[in-house]
């Protein structure tokens, strides 16, 4: 990824700070987009510190006219955009009756519409250079349903559809999108989240038996980022230990 610049949303932290560490180790510079500041500038500091190139954005990405800076930041710190991965993103887990329409459009705006406002924000660049790499982070909660995540799974089920209309409109520009959709993975947020009751059932069904790790998320973002993906574009890759293949319930 020598030469390449990328900006990765929601990267102070978990899967989106993995994708920027993997990234910097592979030779790409990264600019660092979350709405907490002060993480991605610790992340940031983190990989300049070791010789890496990065910079860092706070930027709410329901917010239009904060996402108008992406672009520029980026070009500006680092002359290009040749990546761009939609990882900002948030979760609940309450039922339809719990759960209030104020936060399901939270979730939808968050998740869906941020990762639509960030990819045209950047698509203008991409297309005059002729070329460019979108990832899109869905979830497996996109692909089958579950209790308590009506939010999540609609806004995730949207992420891939995004994913499908976007290939085929920005194809004739050499820009490839496609998804990745996680299942269970081992974060700070799903270690304080999941009780161990819940891990254990989770392992239980998972067919791999185990929950999947940030590094086995970030190295196939890097494979769809990268040349030996680029005949690869509208498709959603599924990192779930073959939790969404199987027909087990709990």
């Amino acid at each position: 990824m020598e030469g390449q610049v990328a900006i990765v949303t929601g990267a102070g932290s978990g899967i989106g700070a993995a994708i920027v560490r993997e990234f910097v180790t592979l030779g790409a510079a990264v600019l660092i987009v979350d709405i907490d500041g002060d993480h991605a500038a610790k992340v940031a500091k983190e990989l300049t510190d070791t010789g890496g190139h990065a910079a860092s954005l706070t930027v709410d990405v329901t917010d239009q006219a904060q996402v108008d800076t992406i672009s520029s930041a980026a070009i500006e710190q680092f002359g290009a955009i040749h990546i761009l991965v939609n990882c900002a993103g948030i979760g609940e887990n309450t039922t339809i009756a719990e759960h209030s329409i104020e936060q399901f459009e939270r979730i939808i705006a968050v998740n869906l519409t941020g990762s639509y406002r960030c990819i045209r924000e950047v698509m203008g660049e991409m297309m005059a250079r002729k070329y460019g790499r979108i990832i899109n982070v869905s979830s497996v909660a996109g692909l089958r349903g579950c209790a308590g995540r009506i939010g999540y799974g609609t806004s995730k089920a949207g992420v891939i559809g995004l994913t499908k209309h976007a290939a085929v409109e920005l194809a004739p520009y050499n820009i490839t999108v496609n998804a990745i959709a996680p299942g269970p993975i081992d974060t700070p947020l799903t270690q304080a989240i999941h009780p161990p009751d819940t891990r254990e059932q989770f392992n239980r069904v998972i067919p791999l038996h185990r929950y999947g790790t940030l590094d086995e998320v970030a190295f196939s973002v890097a494979f769809l980022a990268s040349e030996r993906a680029s005949y690869m574009t509208g498709h959603t890759l599924t990192l779930d230990g073959g939790f969404s293949s199987s027909v087990a319930i709990f």
